[in-house]
């Protein structure tokens, strides 16, 4: 069995507290984060410089957009192309996206869902396995099949009948808490 790649990431957000959530995200799924990029036209040129396993780019920017980012990383002349993740508002765009190579699609204000997403990159980073979809589905939740339609509902409204709550999916909320933190005194 090949030595598993190391887990380095590039995070391309232009919001400077999105990308800093994200990146913690990256972080605490046992990724380092060698490069945050503000632009996705910069994307290419940083991963010829520091060859990252993961590449983690929005979608919805201004000029080049994450899908013709992806045509774009795909062309750079690097030994192992990285595994690209874009966060989207819009998941429609996921065939897409795998149709050019990407990895998968994250809703970009589901920390819970970029969460998943960074442990099936790990994971496939490490074994050279991708999980099946059902075993997506034994993760944390360990919800019945039969439930999922509803889950999915829930989660597309916020809210989760387990706890009776509507939860803030609001990454850039949580990158303030984050930043907030970080300046605060000990």
């Amino acid at each position: 069995m090949p030595e598993p790649r190391p887990l380095t990431a590039i995070v391309c957000d232009p919001d400077p507290f999105t990308r800093s959530a994200t990146s913690s995200l990256a972080r605490s799924a046992g990724f380092e984060v060698v490069a945050e990029i503000v632009y996705s036209v910069d994307a290419a040129r940083q991963v010829s410089l520091s060859s990252p396993s993961l590449v983690l780019i929005l979608h919805e920017q201004s000029g080049l957009t994450g899908l013709d980012a992806i045509e774009e990383l795909r062309a750079t002349d690097v030994e192992l192309p990285p595994e690209i993740v874009l966060l989207a508002s819009d998941l429609s765009i996921g065939p897409r996206a795998a149709e050019l190579g990407a990895f998968g699609v994250a809703r970009h204000t589901d920390p819970e869902m970029i969460e998943r997403v960074l442990a099936e990159v790990r994971h496939l980073l490490e074994t050279g396995e991708r999980r099946s979809s059902s075993d997506r589905r034994t993760g944390t939740d360990r919800r019945s099949a039969q439930d999922w339609s509803k889950v999915t509902q829930e989660r597309r409204a916020g809210t989760d009948r387990r706890k009776g709550l509507r939860r803030e999916q609001d990454v850039t909320g949580k990158a303030r808490e984050i930043l907030e933190d970080q300046r605060r005194p000990n």
